[in-house]
């Protein structure tokens, strides 16, 4: 029997459930063989503590780590988030760019792939103790490359056999990520490319009339894409009719570097979304209800799934 839902950490939930939810995070975003992590993220509960309760008290209750294989994802401190501020974690399977693959999930072929996400969906991400509920597809090139090209066939494989929605690290490979995906013939609803911010324009332009979702992300971050950059093209989107594609994130994270915790934007939190740029985007004549679904009804919409089991 199937049923509609996101997947988080703590359990399946119903879409209505989810409040302002954010599709493209990290909690910290470092490998899982990084020298001295654990006494590192031991020493990072207290600030995440901090953290989740600002961004609680946005309003949202969910976010969305896509850390894939080969990075942290640390049941127990997502885990920790929700007991202490009620905000659920969605977990992602998957993979990053071709260079940045475990060695071992490297080697396998597509098919071998496709069970490894399948398995960390439906059953679990080994000694975790919780399930995955996005598969993550990602590549360096404009075009997916070896092992890349064997990730983004195995995330499909996957996504048919689960439902679970994909989310992609899709610059500069945006234009690319989007004709495969067409390839594929897979809903474009359920395809979130990533980064589009940072893409030529052309290309976003024809992805969002094609109908992938489209997550704007590194927000608050300047250094890569500035905010009124990527409000000035949601505006733009707005007008040619593109409002149920868009979703917002931040794309905010921690590192452990030489065993020191470190903030990726010195200046900006997993709040941003909601009290620097949206509140920009209203100022910027975007209607409140246009927000709202921005919000609110494009990332539950993304997020959910339905499950076989």
């Amino acid at each position: 029997m199937s049923s509609s839902i996101i997947r988080t950490v703590v359990g399946d939930i119903s879409a209505d459930e989810a409040r302002r939810p954010l599709t493209h995070e990290h909690l910290i975003f470092s490998r899982e063989d990084t020298p001295g992590a654990a006494d590192a993220l031991r020493r990072l509960r207290a600030r995440m503590d901090r953290d989740m309760a600002t961004l609680a008290a946005t309003g949202c209750n969910l976010l969305t780590d896509v850390s894939p294989i080969g990075y942290l994802r640390w049941g127990d401190l997502f885990r920790r988030v929700y007991g202490r501020t009620g905000i659920r974690v969605v977990a992602a399977t998957g993979g990053y760019a071709e260079r940045y693959l475990p060695a071992w999930f490297a080697r396998l072929s597509a098919d071998r792939m496709a069970e490894r996400l399948t398995r960390e969906v439906e059953e679990g991400i080994a000694g975790q103790g919780m399930r995955a509920g996005i598969l993550k597809a990602a590549s360096g090139y404009r075009t997916p490359e070896g092992p890349g090209e064997r990730l983004f066939h195995a995330v499909v494989a996957a996504h048919r056999r689960t439902g679970a929605p994909i989310t992609c690290h899709s610059f500069p490979g945006l234009a690319a990520h989007a004709a495969f995906f067409r390839a594929q013939r897979l809903d474009p609803e359920k395809v979130a490319l990533g980064h589009v911010e940072a893409n030529a324009w052309p290309d976003v332009r024809a992805a969002a009339r094609a109908g992938w979702m489209l997550c704007f992300t590194n927000l608050g971050s300047e250094r890569v894409v500035p905010d009124d950059v990527a409000q000035g093209q949601i505006v733009a989107l707005l007008r040619r009719g593109h409002l149920r594609q868009i979703l917002l994130s931040s794309d905010f994270r921690y590192r452990i570097r030489g065993g020191v915790v470190r903030a990726v934007w010195p200046h900006r939190r997993y709040d941003h979304v909601f009290t620097g740029f949206a509140p920009r985007l209203r100022a910027l004549g975007v209607s409140a209800r246009d927000l709202e679904v921005i919000l609110e009804e494009n990332p539950r919409r993304f997020l959910a799934f339905r499950a076989r089991v």
